[in-house]
């Protein structure tokens, strides 16, 4: 099971973007879950863990979580309520929340 590509593969620092992760074999099992985390996987305190749910052997669909800092991170899935990731990640870029300050026009 691996995930290798998402889409979107970015979204805002405060979370909520639905994520297709796409890649094989995906299990239909109920401990389905993404792990949004550093690139080099070894600080798991970092990392984010959200439920995943099931679309096919070849797609799941997670929220990303909001995350303490923008950046990439390694997006990686698990079947087995996080006892193993999947050995290969996809990449997926935290951007600053943005505040709108204004809107022009103000009528029209």
């Amino acid at each position: 099971m691996n995930a290798v590509t998402l889409s979107p593969n970015h979204g805002p620092q405060t979370g909520g973007t639905l994520v297709h992760v796409r890649g094989n074999n995906f299990a239909n099992v109920t401990d389905l879950a993404c792990r949004f985390g550093p690139l080099d996987g070894t600080n798991a305190g970092a990392s984010v863990v959200v439920p995943a749910e099931y679309v096919s052997d070849t797609e799941l669909l997670c929220v990303s979580p909001e995350y303490p800092v923008a950046g990439d991170v390694l997006v990686t899935v698990t079947s087995d309520r996080g006892v193993n990731y999947s050995s290969v990640g996809a990449l997926f870029t935290i951007g600053p929340s943005s505040t709108v300050l204004a809107l022009e026009p103000r009528m029209g």
